[in-house]
């Protein structure tokens, strides 16, 4: 497995982690200067080929939930991509995420767009990433990470507000009906807890203001990584904490390493888990995709040769274990003959009796004809009369079966089926296809009363009985 580099772009600084086998093996801080932008060059060089994902966490964002029409197919990416164009049109970094479908109503798809309205942190940064050639996996921002991290925790967003800390803010998102509506950024001047409850106050008041929640479920507050002494009992609402030792867990992060680098949370999860709502251009995702497309050709060529290998393990095991059979029967040959000198000798046979064993099997070879060829002449007779059912065919050599063939022997096929139609003239028209062909010499109908035509309506239309019929049909000798 590949290694990542998740980079966390902030007003304050820049943070760069690398992870290798889902696990993180190095931290590095940035300045927004040009001695930090050297450093993060020079960076980048150590670790050649690894993939690229940048993650913005800046207040200077947009967000919109929309629902749109359930469409398929074409139509759904057209829709999409004209409303993300009418979304904040003179930006260029944005996306569309699908939020699922309403449970009443029409049930319209609920997308969420996102755009990055201050270009101006990303462009450098993205540069050096670009010249480096490192592939470019994907932007992202940090409130699709907080709708990834709702996920991977499990919890319900019908109506949540989740609370997350870091590096110099707290976030307050709120998420309804399993969609994020708000993603809000609050400084934390300080880590009194009077301080993020005197925050947290105010989200909700705003909620209930603005009545957002748009769901008859009862509001739940959530601290992912805010332990703060107090925090769990000062609000009316339903309000859980998280502590910081189960996101490193959940993450695979060492011990106390969320306390010191808060964003590392939400850098693992991209990292982990992925993230979607890719703000990325097409363009700037080439080199990333080409290198998906190599590595998914190297692991079919592994494949392709450990599969390989096992046959040839296989056909090497079968080679010596042959081997190993052929000497133990050269032993046993060795140490028949005292045994065998005491048996009579079988006789060998003259030539004149091999000479003749041969020629009588070439005469049976020669004289007798395979079914194929009647079952073809059969079939297309059928096909010209579909109210005639086959039942069976049997072939047989000679006037009675037997179990040796005796050359030059007449062969009979036996035909029965049944006619499922008054009109009596099916039969005869059958008998007539089959006698068209030259290798058949006589047909003789072994039920006669099938032929004659019916006098009288003795049955109802529904009630239709089928006749039975049966031919015994000789054929001429072979030449």
């Amino acid at each position: 497995m590949g290694s990542k580099i998740i980079v966390c772009l902030r007003r304050q600084n820049v943070t760069a982690g690398v992870w290798r086998r889902n696990r993180l093996i190095t931290l590095e801080h940035f300045e927004h200067s040009e001695i930090g932008h050297e450093n993060f060059a020079r960076w980048l060089g150590r670790f050649s080929g690894a993939t690229c994902h940048l993650l913005i966490d800046s207040p200077d964002e947009s967000l919109k939930l929309e629902t749109l029409p359930h469409v398929l197919g074409i139509g759904r990416s057209a829709m999409v991509r004209r409303k993300l164009d009418q979304f904040q049109p003179s930006h260029v970094y944005k996306a569309a995420l699908c939020m699922g479908r309403e449970s009443e109503g029409r049930r319209d798809d609920r997308y969420l767009f996102t755009a990055l309205t201050q270009e101006a942190l990303l462009h450098p940064w993205l540069d050096i990433v670009e010249r480096s050639a490192h592939p470019l996996s994907g932007i992202a921002q940090m409130p699709v990470a907080c709708h990834r991290l709702a996920r991977i925790l499990s919890l319900s967003t019908e109506n949540l507000l989740l609370i997350t800390r870091h590096q110099h803010s707290l976030r307050q998102n709120h998420f309804v009906k399993g969609a994020l509506s708000m993603s809000r950024t609050v400084n934390a001047t300080s880590d009194a807890p009077h301080h993020l409850v005197g925050e947290t106050e105010k989200a909700l008041l705003y909620l209930l203001n603005a009545q957002t929640a748009g769901t008859s479920a009862p509001l739940q507050v959530v601290f992912a990584g805010v332990e703060e002494a107090g925090l769990a009992d000062a609000f009316e609402t339903t309000c859980q904490v998280i502590p910081s030792q189960i996101l490193e867990k959940q993450l695979r992060l060492a011990d106390d390493t969320f306390s010191q680098h808060p964003d590392l949370l939400f850098m693992a999860v991209i990292a982990l888990h992925g993230c979607p709502g890719n703000l990325a251009q097409p363009s700037q995702m080439a080199r990333s995709r080409s290198q998906q497309l190599r590595l998914g050709l190297n692991l079919a060529g592994a494949a392709l040769l450990t599969s390989t290998a096992v046959a040839a393990g296989i056909h090497i095991s079968t080679a010596i274990q042959l081997q190993q059979e052929a000497e133990d029967l050269s032993k046993l040959t060795r140490q028949l003959p005292p045994y065998a000198s005491a048996k009579p000798h079988s006789q060998t046979p003259s030539g004149k009796q091999l000479y003749a064993t041969v020629e009588l099997a070439s005469r049976i070879e020669h004289s007798y004809r395979t079914p194929l060829e009647f079952m073809q002449v059969l079939s297309a007779a059928l096909d010209k009369l579909p109210e005639i059912q086959l039942d069976k065919l049997e072939w047989q050599l000679g006037e009675h079966a037997t179990v040796l063939p005796v050359p030059n022997a007449p062969q009979f096929a036996v035909v029965e089926g049944k006619i499922h139609s008054r009109d009596a003239t099916l039969l005869n028209t059958l008998v007539t296809h089959l006698k068209a062909h030259p290798s058949i010499a006589t047909i003789e109908n072994e039920q006669p009363d099938v032929a004659k035509p019916l006098h009288g309506n003795t049955q109802s239309p529904n009630t239709l009985t089928p006749q039975t019929f049966r031919l015994r049909i000789k054929f001429k000798e072979s030449t």
